[in-house]
């Protein structure tokens, strides 16, 4: 006989049941139960796998993540059902199965020189709000790919972390902040027409309202990329970069694409 896991909950039920405001009451149930376990051994969940076998005599599986220990029953019911929300069952239900996975509880100490954080629960539930109002694809932390073209970049789930921010390499704290520029790209680059003295930009110019343009008044560069040809099937690129400041005072990233000699400013110097 096989022994009964304690942070797993499954309900047959008697009649199948079709649609999410019948299934958040016997959700509700088995959240409730679980989250009595979770208390009594002082864990949290970090991940719930609902299983829903259907009339079909298929298995409906969704797996959750949770950015952070919860044990709430009422978050955690209000988290599996924004997660069926946005990936409905195809089909009416026969049973109902809630896997946890689970790790301590987490202890929270509030702090007198910080900014007051929002509790893990609030977070999840939110983060899965989003989830399902914006696509799974849509929320989280940006994150870096392991490519050597720097513009790309992915979304990654979202994880609290606590303590404070590092220092960024190099910076000195001693006598203040120090400047650190950083390049704020564009969510699509603008397109420019550049005049060219000595093989370096000499003049920026746009006919589209709110593109900066002007004469150029310091220039860095080129800085030559090119990649993704060693591989079928991956986007190739071919560039040439130029960090510029125009006489307005505003400094650039400006781009001229090899491949079809077009310009284009790609963000903006903070």
């Amino acid at each position: 006989m096989e022994e009964p896991r304690p942070f797993v909950s499954r309900l047959e039920l008697e009649w199948p049941i079709d649609g999410l405001e019948p299934l958040s009451f016997v959700l509700a149930r088995q959240c409730d139960s679980l989250g009595s376990v979770l208390e009594r051994a002082d864990r949290g969940a970090v991940a719930v796998t609902t299983r829903l076998r259907l009339v079909t005599r298929t298995e409906h599986v969704r797996t959750l993540h949770l950015p952070s220990p919860i044990r709430d029953p009422r978050t955690l019911r209000t988290l599996v059902l924004l997660d069926l929300e946005s990936h409905p069952p195809p089909a009416a239900i026969d049973v109902v199965t809630l896997e946890l996975d689970v790790v301590p509880g987490l202890i929270v100490q509030g702090t007198l020189l910080t900014r007051a954080r929002p509790s893990p629960d609030d977070l999840a539930t939110l983060t899965s709000r989003l989830c399902a109002l914006m696509g799974d694809t849509r929320v989280g932390a940006p994150a870096l790919v392991d490519t050597h073209d720097e513009r790309q970049s992915t979304m990654a789930t979202f994880l609290e972390q606590g303590g404070r921010p590092k220092p960024a390499d190099g910076a000195t704290q001693a006598q203040g902040t120090a400047f650190v520029p950083c390049l704020r790209r564009y969510r699509l680059p603008l397109a420019v027409t550049v005049e060219v003295e000595r093989g370096r930009p000499a003049t920026v110019r746009s006919t589209a309202r709110g593109i900066p343009g002007g004469d150029v008044v310091n220039v860095a560069g080129p800085w030559r990329t090119s990649g993704g040809w060693w591989a079928p099937g991956m986007q190739d690129w071919d560039r040439d970069e130029w960090d510029v400041e125009l006489v307005s005072g505003g400094c650039y990233r400006l781009v001229r694409n090899r491949i079809t000699g077009r310009w284009e400013i790609e963000g903006e110097m903070d």
